[in-house]
């Protein structure tokens, strides 16, 4: 998990909630079956909404890499 300096808290808290969702997921339906999700939810090539939707979509990936 990344620690973030200056960054606004819906940011962070975009970032925390994405990261414990896929954390969530990878327990329940197994790492690779969790990273297949990720591929199906965020296409190629991704482009957020908003800057909330990235630091969301970012704590997923880091879930993914920290638990691989």
């Amino acid at each position: 998990m990344r620690e973030f300096t200056g960054l606004a808290d819906s940011f962070r808290q975009a970032y925390l909630q994405g990261y414990n969702t896929k954390i969530a997921e990878i327990n329940s339906m197994g790492w690779e079956e969790a990273r297949d999700k990720f591929n199906m939810d965020y296409p190629r090539p991704y482009k957020p909404q908003n800057s909330e939707a990235y630091y969301y979509a970012c704590g997923e990936i880091d879930a993914l890499a920290d638990q691989f």
